[in-house]
């Protein structure tokens, strides 16, 4: 179904969801001076898979949209490492404001190397395209994998924020639902947004797997261990008024 303005408005309500989960990030850093909690590897991850893929979106003549989208989201992150090494690297201002500069210089280097390619070499450009987007797919997984590791270490989800869980799943979403009203659909552009509500959708599910288990005094009660089989209920029962009758004849 090729509708464009079906495809911008989506377009559009990602670019809206994807900028109100890390804005709250970039302030809370700001006012606690700290960056303890973030994952440098995932945010890193994430800023070179949105580099990549926005070339490939203004060669692909995406919505205008998806390219906001991809370069807003870049950016912030990128503002989120630098706060990390200003407030926690303790790194001199004046460094770090020639270091941005430069990363932004560098990026602007290799998005424009990469359209570059992507326009010029034609006869090669299934292939061109292939690795760019598997690549940036990679990348956006690879931000993923470390979080899903740590809930699985620990079995637990403190500190999990469901709400930007939530938020990052519809933001993803609703990228994949501008691209749908595209025609063709693109299947490799495709490929890197998937990433996000399939492990989104992981991350909240453990949340609730992991926040429901009682713990007491270091001792971690797993809610299958309740669930005893009619066997082990009978004996229960029975040991229970065995118990009750020895207090009763006590009396």
């Amino acid at each position: 179904m090729d509708s464009p303005a079906a495809s911008n408005v989506f377009g559009y309500i990602g670019v809206v969801l994807w900028s109100v989960q890390l804005i709250p990030q970039i302030r809370w850093n700001y006012i606690r001076k700290s960056t303890e909690g973030v994952s440098i590897l995932c945010f890193s991850c994430w800023y070179f898979g949105g580099l990549i893929l926005a070339p490939y979106l203004v060669v692909t003549e995406k919505p205008p949209p998806l390219v906001i989208q991809i370069s807003v989201f870049s950016i912030l992150i990128l503002v989120i490492l630098f706060q990390h090494f200003f407030y926690d690297r303790k790194i001199d201002i004046k460094k770090l404001v020639v270091g941005f500069l430069g990363s932004l210089a560098v990026s602007f280097g290799i998005a424009i190397g990469l359209y570059y390619i992507l326009h010029e070499f034609k006869d090669k450009d299934f292939e061109i395209s292939l690795a760019i987007t598997l690549f940036s797919a990679v990348l956006m997984a690879g931000g993923f994998i470390p979080a899903v590791i740590e809930i699985i270490r620990s079995q637990s989800a403190e500190g999990l924020s469901r709400i930007f869980v939530a938020m990052d799943f519809l933001g993803g979403t609703s990228s994949i639902l501008s691209l749908v009203f595209i025609v063709p659909f693109d299947y490799l552009a495709f490929s890197s947004y998937i990433i996000v509500p399939i492990f989104e959708s992981w991350i909240f599910c453990m949340s609730f797997y992991y926040g429901t288990q009682v713990k007491t005094k270091g001792i971690e009660y797993k809610e299958y261990y309740f669930r005893a089989s009619s066997s082990g209920r009978k004996r229960a029962n029975a040991n229970l008024n065995t118990v009750k009758d020895t207090t009763e004849d006590g009396l």
